[in-house]
């Protein structure tokens, strides 16, 4: 589930530079703004 919010600073979720082969495979929007993506 994704939330929108935004982010300063912190530590990273993932390395910088670093590339990811990634695939969408489905979004579902509900009644309360909240998106789920696989």
């Amino acid at each position: 589930m994704v939330y929108p919010i935004v982010l300063g600073m912190g530590k990273r979720l993932f390395r910088a530079g670093r590339k990811m082969m990634l695939r969408l495979l489905d979004t579902r929007t509900f009644s309360s703004d909240v998106v789920s993506i696989m």
